[in-house]
C-alpha cells in the first residue's frame, strides 16, 4: 500500500510540474497561436467560398464578391454553380460583359452550345470587335453546331480584329481554310 500511495505521489507531482512547466512557457511565448482549420482554409477555393458567401449574405448586390464567387467555381469546374453566380451578377448587370463571356464558356464547357451561343452573342452586340469572343463563336458554330456561313463571319471579324493575338489569327485562319465557300 505504501508503494502504491508514493507511486500516485509522483504521478501527482509529475502532472504539477508539467502544467507549471507548460504554464510558465505559455507566460513567456504569450503570441504562441495553434493554427485552426478555418484560419489553414482561408487560402484554399473553399475557404474564399465560404469568406466571399459572408460578404454575399451581408450585400447580396456585391458584384465582385459575386463575380470572385463564380470563378472560383470555374476554377473548380463546378459549371452549374458559377452559372448561378453570373446569373446573379446579370440580375444586377444585364450587360455585364465578363459574365455574358464567362456564362458562354460555362455552357460551352457543359456542351450546351446553344446557350454558349447566346451569352456570347450578346457579349458581341455590345462589343463586336472582342476577338476572342468572335473566336469562340467560330469555333462553336463550325465544329459543333455545322453552320460553316456563321463560323465564317466570326472568324473573319478575328482576323480583321487589330487587337487579336498573331497566334489567334493562324488559328481562325486555319478554321477558315476548312470551310468550303
Amino acid at each position: 500500500m505504501f508503494i502504491k500511495k508514493q507511486t500516485l505521489i509522483i504521478i501527482l507531482a509529475s502532472f504539477i510540474v508539467i502544467f507549471g512547466a507548460s504554464l510558465a512557457y505559455r507566460i513567456a511565448n504569450p503570441s504562441l497561436t495553434v493554427k485552426t482549420v478555418d484560419e489553414s482554409m482561408q487560402n484554399s477555393p473553399m475557404g474564399m467560398v465560404v469568406a466571399l458567401m459572408q460578404k454575399v449574405s451581408k450585400n447580396p448586390k456585391d458584384i465582385e464578391s459575386l463575380r470572385k464567387l463564380a470563378l472560383v467555381f470555374m476554377e473548380l469546374k463546378s459549371w452549374d454553380r458559377a452559372i448561378t453566380f453570373w446569373t446573379k451578377v446579370l440580375e444586377i448587370a444585364p450587360e455585364d460583359k465578363m459574365a455574358l463571356s464567362q456564362m458562354g464558356f460555362c455552357y460551352f464547357q457543359k456542351k450546351d452550345y446553344t446557350k454558349a451561343v447566346n451569352y456570347y452573342e450578346q457579349v458581341t452586340n455590345l462589343e463586336p470587335t472582342n476577338y476572342i469572343v468572335n473566336y469562340n463563336l467560330g469555333v462553336i458554330y463550325r465544329n459543333f453546331l455545322n453552320d460553316p456561313r456563321k463560323a465564317k463571319i466570326y472568324l473573319e471579324r478575328v482576323l480583321s480584329s487589330k487587337e487579336a493575338e498573331e497566334e489567334v489569327k493562324k488559328e481562325a485562319a486555319k478554321l477558315l481554310d476548312g470551310i468550303s465557300n
